[in-house]
Parts: C-alpha cells; structure tokens; sequence
C-alpha cells in the first residue's frame, strides 16, 4: 500500500511512502471500491476500471466507468476523523514495518499531553504521567536516554534533567533524561519559568544549579517549587551569573510558599544555597 495523499492525521507518513511488504502484508483483497468523497489516503497496487450500464436507444450496453480501487480513505467526522479501509489492515501487518509503528504511533499519540518522542510503537521504556511528576521506568538491561514531549501549560525544569522548547502554540516541551537499566526515574517539577526556555537542572548535596539558555524573552522570572532538604539556619540565597556579571540575592517566598526570582536574565547560570 502506498501513501498518494498526506494527511495530517499522519504526519510522518509523506507521499510515496510504501507501507507493509511484498508479500501481502494487508492479506487478499475482498473487493475493490468504487471512487468516493472521502479523502483516498493510501492505495494499493490492484486497481482495475469499473463498468456502467446505460440504455441507449432501446439497447443495453456495458461501458467503461470510474475506476475501482482497494484504499484506505480518510473522512472528517466531528472533531476528528474516521478511517476506513477496503481490505484486511491488521492481517499480516506486523512491527517489523516500520511503516507500522509510524501509523499506529501517530494514532496514539494524537491529543496525548506526554509521549515518548522518535520512538518505535513499542517503546524500551515505560512512562505515566501523574499529577505531581512523571514516572519514567526502564525494564531494560542496557541504559536509556529518554526524549518525552509534554504539552503542559507552564514550562517546568526537573532535577537531572534537560528541558527544551518544542512548540508554543500549544506550550509543549523536551524533556531528555537518562534512566539506569533495570532502574526508574520520578521526575518532580523543582521549577517553572514564566517563558520557554532551555534549561538543565542539577542538585549537589544542598545546591540547586540551574543552567539557562538565552529565552527570546531576554529575562524570565523562575519560581523555585523544590529546594534541596537538610539542616540549615541560613535562609536561601541565589546567585546568578550572567555575561560575566553575578548578583546576589536573597530568596522571598510568595503566598503559596514558592520562592520567586524575578527579572533573570539569561543565559545564565542560577545557583540556590
């Protein structure tokens, strides 16, 4: 089968891309389709001309018609879209496609606020997202870097952790981080960022270290959710290292118990202790 009309439905599918094999990977073709008003997304190889049957002066004749085809077709239906196709799709349509994990991930992921980015239909690795992190597990023997997309509605940094701008419209973000084999990962917001920044995060014994890109905002204002815990008389201070520069200041917690830093310029290096 052979994509002739990209759809948005299927992003990474481009025109002339080949799904299944040589060998019928779709199964037989139980009957062919003639042409219809819904949007002709892929096709196979069979295809023959269809017939009509006219009167033409008190005789019947048997002329050529549209052609018929096997396909798989596309139509909008509410929000979203129904697909239907004229053969076997799952008969002997197997992972091994890559083409198969394209199509199926696609599906998958569509609407989802977190996946698991250039990865096969079945991933090495296990995510959940939760409503104070996300879980990250690998059940594998060999260690992973793991690369989510979250469409969330404020971007977060996480401890050991990388984060990345993606989109804006909708906020959605990277996250890369890698996990130990056999080991899982929690990843707690420790910071959010009132723009779309690259940032990384690492926590040394009671030091927060934030490493920040430039933001096309030029300054950001960061909101410290998770501060390292131990025993300490001191209050919290941050000091932040920009173009050569460093200022100091004294950490003030908002209503909530957040601690604000207002006015960051970046790209910065941002240490709390």
């Amino acid at each position: 089968m052979v994509v002739v009309r990209p759809h948005p439905l299927f992003p990474h599918l481009p025109q002339g891309f080949e799904l299944g094999n040589a060998v019928g990977a779709f199964g037989p073709v139980l009957g062919l389709m003639p042409a219809a008003r819904a949007h002709y997304w892929a096709l196979l190889t069979v295809a023959r001309t269809g017939k009509r049957i006219v009167k033409q002066e008190g005789e019947t004749k048997v002329l050529p018609g549209v052609p018929e085809r096997a396909a798989a077709l596309i139509n909008a239906y509410g929000r979203g879209y129904a697909l239907f196709a004229s053969t076997f799709l799952w008969a002997m349509w197997s992972p091994r496609d890559v083409g198969f994990d394209l199509f199926h991930g696609a599906l998958i992921e569509k609407g989802a606020t977190l996946r698991i980015a250039n990865s096969p239909f079945a991933p090495a690795v296990w995510v959940s997202e939760t409503d104070k992190g996300i879980l990250v597990v690998n059940p594998t023997n060999e260690p992973q870097v793991v690369q989510l997309h979250w469409r969330t509605p404020i971007y977060c940094a996480f401890a050991g952790a990388t984060v990345r701008p993606v989109t804006v419209t909708p906020l959605m973000q990277s996250i890369i981080v890698k996990v130990a084999p056999n080991d899982w990962l929690f990843l707690r917001p420790v910071a959010t960022f009132s723009a779309p920044v690259e940032a990384s995060v690492q926590i040394i014994g009671e030091q927060l270290r934030l490493q920040l890109s430039a933001a096309p905002t030029k300054m950001v204002t960061v909101r410290i959710w998770e501060i390292p815990t131990g025993r300490r008389t001191q209050p919290w201070q941050a000091r932040i290292e920009h173009g050569g520069t460093v200022q100091d200041r004294k950490l003030q917690s908002d209503q909530w118990g957040v601690f604000v830093l207002p006015d960051v310029p970046t790209p910065a290096t941002v240490m709390i202790d």
